[in-house]
């Protein structure tokens, strides 16, 4: 029995991890190891003349008397406490401990492992887990990774965009594939393919399922992911929800084949001057091809019939923001002149400054000589009339 209390007197004192051992009865130290002293700076002269409660701070000895009033286990974990040291100072201890009869007594022997460095381990890398995902919400891109063995990893954001709960548990594979839209799930699944074979692939673009919720367009990018030994485990990568980056693609789409396809000629320039697009109706009128024209001036159609101060009166009025219209005369690439109608329209930033004119065309060549002749031929119909009536 002897060299049994010796051999745990000795792992006692020489256990790393603080150590003591208190009365129940009056919360007074009856011994502690070399670690407690080192770890709470009272020598064990001192120890032995405090209780458990003046190790704590003020705040957690009405904690610790509920505590202590409960009925417990006789070998239990009693959670994290904030314990004080002599200079003050605090720090969070784990604390494990076990009821021990001895001699009619009922002492308490502890193990306190501090514990502060991983809590704050842990507190910064939830703060920067709740910083990466509201990064990733705002850029409503989410990461993701798939193991060899199927299973599926998503962030937040990437549950989001697939329709699933974010709070809620990852997916199975086969249920995040059922996410995906019918007609694009098997170019994706070859990708998968190709990607745990050690391929990494571009960007590639699909679709949610529309059954589940509203179609998505979605962008993903993954790479092999690999072990230590170089092995393939899985892969692992972003996706990014593009759907309103894709409407408006879409709508730009549109509106460029409807400038393309409009009837009248149509002129894109820079505040310079400098012309960046025109469509097909601005060659049949001018005979000057898109390549032609890009990157010449507007001046490129200037007939010399204008004086300057015509001009200087048009830029005037569009670099002051307002709408131009008039109809001028302009030469063609021939050389031929033709009378236009012109409406230059300007474009302003998000900062109020113009960067560009539209210009809409209209040849109003033919209309202005028939114009002209019908006043001719009533003129001409007027003085007949006139004629006639003085012979009557």
């Amino acid at each position: 029995m002897e060299a049994n209390e010796l051999t745990f007197a000795a792992l006692f004192q020489s256990h790393p991890v603080p150590m003591w051992m208190f009365d129940a009865a009056t919360l007074a130290f009856v011994e502690v190891n070399d670690a407690a002293v080192a770890q709470y700076g009272y020598s064990r002269e001192e120890f032995l003349g405090m209780t458990i409660e003046q190790i704590r701070p003020k705040a957690e000895r009405t904690k610790l008397a509920e505590y202590l009033g409960r009925t417990r286990p006789p070998m239990r974990k009693s959670g994290i406490w904030t314990h004080r040291r002599k200079d003050g100072s605090t720090f969070m201890a784990d604390i494990t401990s076990h009821s021990v009869d001895h001699e009619g007594k009922n002492f308490v022997l502890v193990m306190a492992t501090d514990v502060t460095d991983r809590l704050n381990a842990e507190a910064r890398a939830r703060q920067l887990l709740e910083q990466f995902e509201r990064a990733e919400r705002h850029a409503n891109i989410g990461s993701w990774s798939v193991r060899t063995d199927g299973a599926i990893l998503l962030s937040k954001q990437a549950k989001r965009v697939f329709a699933f709960d974010p709070e809620g548990p990852d997916p199975s594979l086969d249920d995040f594939i059922e996410h995906i839209h019918p007609e694009d799930r098997e170019h994706e699944i070859k990708c998968f393919e190709a990607l745990l074979k050690g391929v990494v692939l571009p960007r590639t673009l699909f679709r949610t399922n529309p059954e589940l919720g509203e179609v998505r367009y979605l962008t993903a990018s993954a790479y092999p992911h690999r072990d230590s030994q170089d092995e393939i485990i899985g892969f692992e990568g972003t996706i990014e929800d593009v759907s309103e980056t894709r409407r408006v693609e879409q709508f730009l789409h549109l509106q460029a084949e409807a400038l393309r396809s409009a009837a009248n000629a149509i002129l894109i320039a820079n505040s310079d001057g400098f012309i960046e697009w025109v469509n097909p109706a601005f060659t049949h009128l001018t005979g000057y091809t898109h390549e032609e024209a890009v990157g010449a001036t507007t001046r490129l159609l200037n007939s010399g019939v204008q004086p300057r101060a015509f001009f200087a009166g048009m830029w005037a009025t569009l670099l002051a923001g307002e709408v131009w219209r008039g109809e001028l005369i302009n030469r063609r690439k021939d050389g031929s002149h033709y009378r236009e109608r012109q409406t230059i329209t300007p474009v302003r930033d998000d900062f109020g400054r113009v960067t560009h004119f539209v210009a809409i065309k209209e040849d109003v060549t033919l209309s202005n000589s028939a114009l002209e002749a019908l006043k001719e031929s009533e003129e001409r119909f007027r003085t007949l009339a006139e004629s006639t009536a003085t012979s009557i």
